[in-house]
């Protein structure tokens, strides 16, 4: 993965666990309305970057930069996992990108997936999905890439995302919704960016090929909330939908969820909270990684599950599990929960 605090995913759970953050005045990249445009000037936006990559990003359309971190993301897979050419006309890519926003949606992907194969230097691979639904785009994609492994279609599975809100023409749009955190409102979320890939295989198939399983990923649960009605109604749809998963457990699991400073966000899993009760543990460790990365959008969805994954071996070794959840503007709501491997 690359994400603001983190050139891989080692580096980014390290920098997690510490509350590290890389947020910083992004007046280079755009300036938030003024409450009163005609007494008060316009602040700068506050946003969490790849400082690392800031020289590259000139000029570059959305396309073309996300193609850009993504492909950064790839390689950091395939520093860590020894694949080789046959492998790779197995492999079966299912990625999350953005949400449809100005200028942006599915009759972009052309323009990405060229830009992303040309940068990996890799050709397309068998199968390729792609979903514009935002934080738990990803997680909507794995139904698929579990079923063609199953059926072996292919032998292994990326399941990716990648996301940057950080386009003029896309911060203005939330600006105006009171979305994005600025003088004018506080209480918004912090634009940030980065991507993540997941190789999924089925079990057994790692070891044969001497390479170490580090989880065992369960089902994903879904459900789908009003999109106009956050609070108490997607409180008791988020609710419902977690019970699921905690049932299916022993012990409690620590939470990694995509909650990023919205109020509504915020007043949704208060209400979830209270009606899971102790189901969550006398004192549940939830942990929010929009507090130092940012929001990341479509690329949340793999970016926790790898933290969750690293969490577990390094950082939580007394949980056997851990529960993600992720939320979509459009209702979206998935869990999914990640054991231990050994």
């Amino acid at each position: 993965m690359v994400t603001p605090v983190g050139m891989n995913g080692a580096q980014t759970s390290a920098s997690v666990r510490t509350g590290i953050t890389r947020t910083r005045e992004a007046e280079d990249i755009y300036h938030c309305l003024a409450d009163d445009p005609d007494f008060e000037d316009p602040s700068p936006l506050i946003a969490s970057t790849l400082s690392y990559l800031e020289h590259e990003r000139r000029d570059k359309t959305p396309a073309q930069w996300l193609a850009h971190i993504a492909a950064h993301a790839f390689r950091d897979l395939q520093n860590s996992v020894a694949l080789t050419p046959s492998d790779y006309r197995q492999i079966g890519l299912f990625m999350a990108l953005p949400s449809t926003r100005p200028q942006w949606g599915a009759a972009d992907e052309d323009q990405f997936v060229y830009h992303f194969h040309n940068r990996i230097e890799k050709d397309v691979f068998p199968i390729e999905e792609f979903v514009y639904k935002g934080h738990a785009g990803a997680l909507t994609l794995y139904a698929s890439a579990r079923r063609r492994l199953a059926q072996g279609q292919i032998k292994y599975a990326l399941l990716a995302g990648v996301d940057s809100y950080l386009f003029a023409h896309w911060l203005e749009w939330l600006d105006h919704d009171y979305r994005i955190k600025s003088d004018r409102n506080p209480d918004g979320f912090i634009p940030g960016e980065g991507a993540a890939f997941l190789l999924l295989e089925p079990a057994g198939q790692p070891e044969k090929n001497q390479r170490r399983t580090l989880a065992r990923v369960g089902n994903v649960k879904d459900a789908q909330c009003p999109q106009s009605e956050l609070g108490n109604n997607t409180g008791t749809v988020l609710s419902r939908l977690l019970n699921e998963m905690l049932a299916s457990t022993t012990e409690t699991p620590i939470i990694v969820c995509d909650l990023n400073g919205e109020p509504a966000r915020m007043k949704e899993w208060g209400y979830t909270m209270v009606r899971l009760g102790a189901k969550l543990g006398a004192e549940p460790i939830v942990i929010h990684p929009a507090d130092c990365l940012g929001d990341l959008g479509a690329a949340s969805g793999p970016v926790h599950v790898g933290l969750s994954i690293l969490f577990l071996e390094r950082h939580y070794a007394g949980h056997p599990s851990a529960l993600v959840w992720s939320a979509s503007d459009s209702g979206e709501r998935m869990a999914v929960l990640i054991e231990r491997a050994s």
